[in-house]
């Protein structure tokens, strides 16, 4: 936090800190390199002199892309369950949507949302896109101030509207793939909407204090939706406590909760992580998709 505060206070030489070994500690921090990347952006010449930011909410149109079943185009009269797959921190709506490729396309449309903000670590430090649910480098109350959570939420729900409209999709409730970040929002969208969503597969998540703070998680247990909670017991990015805590929660607030601490494995979906998806699908998602004439 001292090291951000520089930065918005007009540090902006962004080589000395990457440099300085009284900063080494710092260099695994997301947040370091965030400063990094405004400071560079702090030092651009493409700028004025001197300038403030801040942040507001403006109007935008976000993306999302739908990965489709293989047998699609074939049978005009079956519909498929939605899917949505929300992605992790830093990662992207493509990055994310390669898991439906892992798992299997079979019998389920889904739906990646992109996160709205550009995730500037990422941007700046590896040259590729990566996306965040609030600006980086803006100050995490005011951001809430302004729905920065209910705006990634609603764009969630944006894109299942919209992918509605363009495919065969069963009515009623959709199912949740959440990683990471995704996991956090997968319990959060499930809260704030639980007569929206049938199952939602948590992993590498955590419940948010806010949620529980309102009292939402009751909403999940009274709609009968069913969670799963998995997460690596190597994971050093989220720390698999926020899992066990989230069982914790949910089962107190009447949730339907399957539970899994994978040993030996760390942040990333590694192949095991994939196969309890997989049976997460075959269990909850898949058995759904059936012929209806239209």
């Amino acid at each position: 936090p001292a090291f951000q505060t520089a930065i918005r206070a007009g540090w902006s030489d962004a080589e000395h800190p990457l440099r300085d070994p009284d900063l080494e500690i710092l260099r695994d921090d997301p947040r370091f390199m965030v400063a990094v990347a405004m400071a560079k952006a702090s030092a651009s010449k493409d700028g004025p002199e001197a300038f403030e930011r801040h942040w507001v909410t403006f109007p935008t149109m976000g993306t999302y892309i739908a990965v489709l079943p293989p047998d699609y185009a074939e049978d005009e009269d079956k519909t498929y369950p939605l899917v949505v797959i929300l992605h992790g921190n830093g990662s992207s709506e493509l990055g994310h949507g390669r898991v439906a490729d892992r798992v299997g396309r079979e019998g389920v449309i889904f739906v990646v949302p992109r996160a709205p903000h550009p995730h500037s670590g990422v941007f700046a430090m590896m040259r590729k896109p990566g996306w965040t649910w609030q600006p980086e480098d803006a100050d995490n109350q005011a951001v809430d101030e302004q729905g920065g959570v209910q705006l990634y939420v609603n764009s969630v729900l944006a894109a299942v509207k919209d992918a509605r409209k363009r495919y065969r999709t069963q009515p009623g409730p959709f199912h949740v793939l959440g990683h990471s970040m995704g996991g956090f929002f997968a319990n959060t969208v499930a809260a704030l909407h639980p007569d929206q969503v049938k199952t939602y597969f948590a992993y590498a998540g955590g419940v948010p204090e806010e949620l529980r703070d309102q009292g939402l998680l009751e909403g999940i247990g009274k709609a009968g939706v069913k969670a799963w909670i998995v997460h690596g017991a190597n994971d050093p990015v989220v720390p698999p406590q926020a899992s066990k805590d989230a069982k914790k929660h949910l089962e107190a607030a009447g949730v339907d909760v399957t539970f899994h601490m994978v040993d030996g494995v760390d942040h990333g979906i590694a192949d095991r992580v994939a196969d309890l998806i997989r049976g997460w699908l075959d269990a909850q998602v898949r058995p759904s998709t059936v012929p209806t004439s239209r």
